[in-house]
């Protein structure tokens, strides 16, 4: 058995060889193909693989050349910044320094020339960074902010907007939604208060459902305002934006979302259609930003993002308590996120009741300033030029100067 085996083993293996041999022979051309195939993908493989590596490795050594030459030029020059706030550019290599905070035609001897053509036309190459190659471009950059200042009153009384002020506890949401509410009361408005509680003389001269937590009062308010804005639809006489301006504020919704949770669902999914279209502008004082704090479904949800929402972060003095004068303000706009968010400042104050005949707005920074040195006596031409920069004198300033004292002036009306 063991010898008739390994006869049968020995025939099986010639058999496969030859076979094997035979079939190799009869497609020696499909076999030669297939490894030229092969052989020409690979080697493609590696040519694209060395070029990509070179162009990598030229981009890499030109962008550390361009890095390098960037430094160099930089080292030729240092800013300087006088006494006197003003900024000049020291040339390293030549010693020339170049005064970037002054037009070429400011004073000389305390009366104004007017400049050169080329030395104006230099000055604005090199401050208005027409010129890549400006000298200005290789400064690091300012410390100063150069965002637009928010006007929050402004921005808050726009019509046809609804409007939500954001924030915890007892950290002056209802004292700036005042604030607003006396704007409205000042041009003519009588703002609709509705809300379950407020102190006496909170909202003086606004129409106020509610208080007391009465919710009767409240569902009646939300029901005279739904009412209000179903008529002026209707009206026959006039078109939307030509209907008078309706505030109407929620203190708090946070209170009437808990106990009246469908009308609070309707009214914000209404809120930017069919209030905010016929100018009844809506204002929501309100704890958190979520679907859960505002009462709403998915639709809900997604309408009241079309806000204008003004956050408050409460601040805190060294000891860890509520200090309000160190408070924060941000504004989100209708469609965007928090991470949007833009500071603004807040209205300032303590809080307390509406007593003040008109609104009280806080000046701006060179307003300030203005009002401090008429104060103190100063004469026109000093004031100008502590404000606007030495040699800033002349009639223009002064009816500056003008305007801002009459804006802040209150009359004695008594």
């Amino acid at each position: 058995m063991g010898i008739l085996g390994g006869e049968v083993l020995r025939y099986v293996f010639l058999l496969t060889v030859t076979i094997a041999i035979i079939l190799i022979v009869a497609f020696y051309d499909i076999v030669a193909e297939v490894m030229w195939l092969i052989g020409y993908i690979f080697t493609f493989s590696l040519a694209g693989a060395a070029l990509i590596t070179l162009a990598f490795g030229a981009l890499t050594a030109l962008e550390r050349w361009q890095k390098m030459r960037l430094e160099r030029k930089r080292q030729k020059y240092e800013i300087i910044k006088d006494g006197f706030g003003m900024v000049h550019l020291l040339n390293l290599e030549t010693d020339i320094i170049e005064n970037l905070s002054a037009y070429p035609g400011t004073h000389h001897n305390g009366r104004w020339e007017e400049p050169h053509p080329a030395a104006a036309a230099a000055w604005f190459a090199l401050v208005g960074k027409t010129r890549s190659e400006s000298p200005v471009n290789l400064l690091p950059a300012t410390t100063a902010s150069t965002e637009p200042q928010i006007d929050l009153l402004s921005v808050m009384t726009q019509p046809t907007q609804s409007y939500a002020i954001i924030a915890g506890q007892q950290v002056g949401k209802t004292y700036q939604a005042r604030r607003i509410a006396q704007h409205w009361i000042s041009n003519g408005c009588k703002p609709v208060v509705i809300g379950p509680k407020w102190d006496k003389g909170e909202w003086e001269g606004c129409a106020l459902f509610g208080g007391e937590y009465n919710f009767e009062k409240v569902s009646q308010g939300m029901r005279v305002i739904r009412r209000l804005a179903t008529d002026r639809h209707a009206s026959p006489n006039l078109s939307h934006k030509q209907h008078s301006i309706q505030p109407v504020f929620f203190d708090d919704w946070t209170g009437i979302r808990a106990k009246l949770e469908k009308d609070a669902e309707d009214f914000i999914i209404e809120a930017t259609t069919l209030y905010a279209s016929v100018n009844i502008i809506l204002y929501f004082i309100i704890h958190l930003d979520t679907a859960n704090a505002w009462g709403v479904g998915k639709v809900g949800a997604a309408l009241h993002q079309n806000f204008y929402k003004l956050f408050i972060e409460p601040g805190m003095n060294e000891a860890g308590l509520i200090d309000r004068s160190r408070n924060a303000g941000y504004l989100i706009y209708p469609g965007q996120s928090k991470k949007d968010k833009k500071r603004v400042t807040l209205f300032g104050g303590t809080g307390g009741h509406l007593l003040l005949p008109d609104l009280v707005i806080e000046p701006k920074n060179e307003e300030s300033q203005v009002l401090r040195h008429i104060a103190e006596g100063a004469p026109y031409h000093t004031i100008s030029q502590a404000v606007w920069g030495e040699g800033k004198i002349g009639s223009y300033y002064n009816r500056k100067i003008d305007a801002i004292v009459a804006k802040y002036t209150v009359e004695d009306k008594k």
